[in-house]
């Protein structure tokens, strides 16, 4: 049986998205890469990956699959899915 697996992007540099350019944190960014470490040293093999519209839920995934190469691992292409935009609470 299949595993889906949802992620949340990283820490961004505040709440206020439009403002400071929906860009992570240097948190974010470490929080991206230690989650790729995790999931390589695991052995986690992924079939498809999915990954929202904004530049956060781009830099989280570039994190990620940096490491995946880094180790010589295959990563799938990320399919873009707008349907993973965040929900406009406010």
């Amino acid at each position: 049986m299949g595993a889906l697996l949802i992620v949340r992007h990283g820490q961004s540099n505040s709440l206020d998205y439009d403002r400071d350019g929906d860009v992570l944190s240097p948190l974010g960014h470490e929080q991206a890469r230690r989650l790729g470490e995790r999931w390589a040293s695991e052995g986690l093999r992924l079939d498809r990956v999915f990954v929202g519209p904004r530049r956060r839920h781009r830099e989280t995934h570039e994190e990620v699959e940096r490491v995946y190469a880094e180790r010589g691992l295959p990563w799938p292409t990320p399919e873009p899915l707008a349907a993973l935009d965040e929900y406009p609470a406010g």
